[in-house]
């Protein structure tokens, strides 16, 4: 991490608003298993850019005390957890009758409240060959894949970098193959950019800016996705920058 990226403001939270089913809170020590957990899926690793070896223990523990300076050094920016509210006991999972008769009123009460679930993480971070531009990344479990909660992330994000931070723009550069991230970009507002190095590695890039992503998320979400997959469909070649 760069440390002489220019701060945001201190005035600005450390963290975009959490909404629903998705909250985005800080990285703490305790995460280092999960995070662990994560990486050790190749599905995961297969078509990231900048695959850290994140399955080892004692490298992610190195990474999480240095995420906490980066919070104090950069507020409004950051790598940030992403907990999936929701509860595992409800009236139409099996086991519910069977809870329902073993347990008090007030118990049962209590298992059926949403619980915190790490799936994975959204950062908004700066870019390594342009500090003073900022990018919009997510990483999350195979588990809640197609779940709509990477729209619902990103649009937590977005809605920071441009009505909390101010900033005119932000970035995001994926696998040149990951077409499952050039949909949810569109879906975003993101358009296509060039393919470039992203760390000495080919890259797709794309960019958003505040007009454009205020026009598009006013618009259906269902009409989002149709015109994502006509345009990934369309554009299945890249040209460089």
């Amino acid at each position: 991490m760069d440390d002489q990226v220019v701060s945001a403001s201190v005035t600005a939270p450390s963290l975009p608003l959490s909404v629903g089913r998705l909250r985005l809170r800080h990285l703490q020590r305790g995460d280092r298993d999960e995070l662990v957990r994560m990486h050790r899926d190749p599905r995961v690793r297969e078509l990231l850019v900048d695959d850290a070896a994140f399955d080892d223990s004692r490298l992610v523990a190195a990474f999480l005390q240095r995420i906490e300076a980066f919070y104090t050094n950069h507020p409004g920016l950051g790598i940030w957890a992403a907990e999936h509210w929701y509860s595992t006991l409800t009236p139409s999972h099996p086991d519910y009758l069977e809870a329902e008769q073993a347990l008090s009123p007030q118990a049962l009460a209590r298992a059926l409240l949403p619980r915190a679930h790490f799936i994975g993480w959204f950062n908004l971070m700066p870019m390594t060959d342009q500090p003073e531009e900022v990018e919009l990344g997510c990483r999350l479990v195979p588990a809640v894949w197609g779940s709509g909660l990477a729209i619902e992330g990103g649009t937590q994000v977005l809605d920071h970098a441009f009505g909390v931070l101010g900033r005119d723009r932000v970035w995001a550069a994926c696998h040149p193959a990951h077409r499952s991230v050039h949909l949810r970009l569109r879906m975003l507002g993101f358009e296509y950019h060039c393919e470039r190095p992203y760390e000495g590695v080919p890259a797709s890039h794309f960019v958003v800016d505040r007009l454009r992503w205020d026009e598009q998320r006013a618009r259906p979400l269902a009409v989002r996705q149709r015109e994502g997959l006509a345009w990934v469909k369309q554009h299945a070649g890249r040209s460089p920058c």
